[in-house]
């Protein structure tokens, strides 16, 4: 997440730092000359304030870090994540109008948006790498907060991914920020309408590394990526270790039992399968267009709706729209970079007959930034 901070003004965090240093009782004044001076330096900085531009089926953002970074869709809102915020535009008829936008603090890193229906989580991570979880719910066209989830240990990065439906939420936090081998899972269940913590996962064997760095909920079951995957499942009330994977999941995503996954085993490409009620996979054939070949480690990297899939395959520089058809998908369409923009894209979401896909446009400001794009197809 560290590139999501790469045009921030790093002012607020030496700001925030020196704000502790005088609380402290022990004074270093080699260290308090070192604040003071790295503060003068940021005295000066241009002005990089973000401006946003939509121009017909496209939405530009200039001096903005990752703008289009994760991008999801519900209906006709789509959600974009900048740095430390999350607009909300709405598109309809072929026109995009913004809607709503949350900020959250210059010192924040937008890590995760997930939506179901008219509830959506936006997981944070603030300057100290320990993560905040936002609730919204949406009321006539509106998307308000109603809960705030932390769990408050220092570098935890929670709500580095999030998956949930109407009962249950699984919240993943990695601790990539300080050990990556003390990373955790948590479970909420839904009271009314508040989650509730009910478990915390672990690795069940040996020590893993990023363990919590993808999941997915599904009714009876939920997998947490990380060096081997974790399989669960759900006995009565709780959720106990069911299985060792023999997939390395760097990211998951599912609807219903249908499951799509960026593997890490071997040769690196994306695993397909059907979820049994026994908790057993039956897989999914792979056109052999897309085997073994390696998906790009930028944003959402695998978007899944009903048969539909987007992959972001790092070889060809392309986008690919892939369907499922008589257990297996197939490539249905290839999405190239407009012209000027990088061939490496970022976040990926399917709407009802559009597509949306964030990435660079190599036409570069005056002071050498990035210019982002989101461009939105319609199919």
């Amino acid at each position: 997440m560290l590139s999501r901070f790469r045009h921030v003004s790093f002012r607020p965090f030496f700001v925030k730092y020196l704000e502790t240093y005088t609380t402290m009782r022990t004074h270093h004044k080699v260290f308090h000359l070192l604040v003071l001076l790295i503060l003068s330096c940021c005295e000066n900085e241009p002005d990089v304030t973000p401006v946003v531009k939509i121009n017909g089926n496209s939405i530009s953002c200039n001096f903005c870090s990752e703008f289009g970074d994760i991008i999801e869709v519900e209906g006709n809102d789509i959600m974009i994540s900048k740095y430390n915020e999350v607009s909300v535009y709405q598109y309809i008829n072929g026109a995009i109008n913004l809607k709503q936008t949350f900020s959250y603090g210059q010192t924040s890193g937008i890590q995760e948006i997930t939506v179901l229906k008219d509830e959506m989580a936006i997981g944070v991570a603030g300057y100290s790498g320990t993560g905040t979880v936002y609730i919204y719910k949406k009321k006539l066209e509106e998307w308000s907060l109603i809960q705030e989830i932390k769990i408050g240990r220092m570098g935890d990065n929670f709500g580095n991914t999030i998956d949930f439906n109407h009962q249950w939420m699984i919240v993943g936090a990695d601790a990539k920020w300080t050990n990556l081998a003390e990373g955790r899972a948590y479970i909420y269940r839904k009271e009314g309408s508040v989650w509730v913590q009910r478990d915390e996962l672990l690795p069940s064997f040996s020590v893993i590394e990023g363990f919590g760095r993808a999941v997915a909920l599904h009714d009876k079951y939920i997998f947490i990526g990380a060096g081997l995957a974790h399989q669960y499942q759900l006995v009565k009330e709780d959720w106990i270790f069911f299985k060792k994977d023999t997939l390395k999941m760097k990211k998951i995503t599912h609807e219903n039992n249908l499951f799509i996954s960026y593997d890490a085993t071997g040769g690196e490409g994306i695993v397909s399968w059907l979820l049994n009620d026994d908790g057993s996979k039956t897989f999914i054939n792979i056109d052999t267009e897309f085997e073994n070949m390696r998906v790009s480690d930028h944003g959402e990297i695998i978007e899944l709706v009903g048969n539909f899939a987007l992959v972001d395959i790092e070889r060809d520089g392309a986008c690919f729209l892939i369907e499922l058809i008589n257990n297996k998908w197939v490539n249905k369409l290839k999405l190239i970079p407009e012209e000027n923009q990088s061939n490496s894209f970022y976040g990926m979401a399917i709407g009802d007959g559009f597509v949306v896909v964030g990435g660079i446009n190599n036409l570069s400001n005056t002071n050498g930034t990035d210019r982002f794009v989101v461009n939105v197809w319609p199919l």
